[in-house]
């Protein structure tokens, strides 16, 4: 996998972490709220999330599926727990530890050839 790939794919990984945390901190519980419109932090995820998608196609097509998406998929999780942790104030226990760990294992294998 080429470095500029490598940097692609941990951006749009970050962007769909940060897409979370912007959804989590919009609030919304109900749908049918016209304020909904309204709500930065609902439009800031949802761009980031359509941003991310269509880089994330695009890195599909340039990079192999089987590295692509473990990877992405990887350090999003990776990401939600410490944007968690920032944001929100939620623990990062030892088992979360452990888990961050185990994904970083297995993120080294499949990428190893």
């Amino acid at each position: 996998m080429s470095i500029i790939l490598f940097a692609q794919l941990t951006i749009i990984s970050l962007m769909n972490a940060l897409a979370q945390v912007f959804l989590k901190k919009s609030g919304i519980i109900h749908l049918l709220d016209w304020h909904i419109f309204l709500n930065k932090y609902l439009w800031l995820g949802g761009a980031l999330y359509v941003a991310g998608f269509f880089w994330w196609v695009k890195a599909l097509n340039q990079g192999q599926l089987t590295v692509v998406v473990p990877y992405t998929t990887s350090l999003m999780y990776i990401a939600t727990v410490f944007l968690g942790w920032y944001f929100f104030k939620e623990q990062v226990t030892p088992i979360k530890v452990a888990g961050i760990l185990a994904i970083c294992v297995g993120m080294f294998l499949i990428m190893k050839k």
